[in-house]
């Protein structure tokens, strides 16, 4: 039995972050680097919550970026 997406209005906004957001604001780098990176592990995994929208947790973007300027 297939799961029925997340309603994402019912998603607080200030926990995710949209691709269009980490990528104007957190971590400017082309879209498609991005998205290899988030494939091969190398930045965290969004969320996938309907076909076509995926969001990830503010909180592993900015773990993400602090490990990053750490090293």
């Amino acid at each position: 039995m297939a799961k029925a997406p997340l309603d994402a209005s019912k998603i607080d906004a200030t926990f995710f972050l949209r691709e269009k957001q980490i990528l104007k604001s957190k971590f400017p780098v082309s879209r498609s680097h991005w998205r290899a990176g988030c494939k091969k592990g190398i930045y965290p995994a969004g969320i996938r919550i309907s076909e076509r929208i995926t969001l990830w947790l503010a909180s592993d973007i900015d773990k993400f970026l602090n490990d990053v300027a750490a090293v």
